[in-house]
């Protein structure tokens, strides 16, 4: 059971997320975190942002997961930078 504190996210890729596949996650595309043009991550306010968009409190414990494990070690760095 997920601690009541914390939000769960799901960071896989667009065409992998189910609703309801994790009950109570957020889910989040982690390309949207990049800027498009750059490919490099955007500015705080734009994470901040990205993360408003889909309803997450930032300052909330996260449990991060998708497919690999590799997209929620890069959101959790961008996360404790902002």
């Amino acid at each position: 059971m997920l601690p009541v504190d914390h939000v769960l996210i799901n960071f896989s890729v667009l065409s992998d997320i189910k609703p309801g596949r994790i009950p109570g996650s957020k889910n989040v595309f982690w390309l949207q975190f990049l800027n498009s043009k750059t490919k490099l991550f955007k500015t705080d306010q734009e994470v901040a942002n990205v993360f408003d968009d889909a309803g997450i409190d930032p300052s909330q414990p996260m449990i991060a997961t998708c497919g690999s494990g590799m997209v929620p070690l890069s959101v959790a760095a961008v996360d404790a930078l902002i």
